[in-house]
């Protein structure tokens, strides 16, 4: 079911799971000057998690992941989650592909 506030198709997630916005955290790692290899080393989370949560830009993700990423970014938590309204149109179900038009 899609919600229309969100933008991203809603799911019953896990009571430690959230909902990480893709692009926001690509663009932080971009302007801390880091390559998927070194926030994922530097965070301790596998690469190809990572990359999962960039490509997306309502990804699910464990809290305990997200923990580790924003401490690794030095950025709080709560700035890398999906923000109302913030999801591209036409990708609600956040498989886009990150390109803009």
């Amino acid at each position: 079911m899609a919600d229309p506030v969100m933008g991203c198709v809603t799911r019953i997630l896990a009571p430690r799971t959230v909902v990480v916005d893709g692009r926001r955290l690509r663009a932080v790692r971009g302007k801390r000057g880091l390559s998927q290899e070194a926030l994922a080393f530097d965070a301790g989370v596998g690469l190809t998690t990572l990359a999962r949560l960039e490509r997306r830009c309502c990804a699910p993700c464990r809290t305990w992941t997200l923990a580790r990423l924003a401490v690794a970014l030095g950025e709080d938590p709560g700035d890398l989650l999906v923000q109302a309204g913030s999801a591209r149109h036409g990708d609600q179900h956040g498989l886009g592909s990150g390109r803009t038009r």
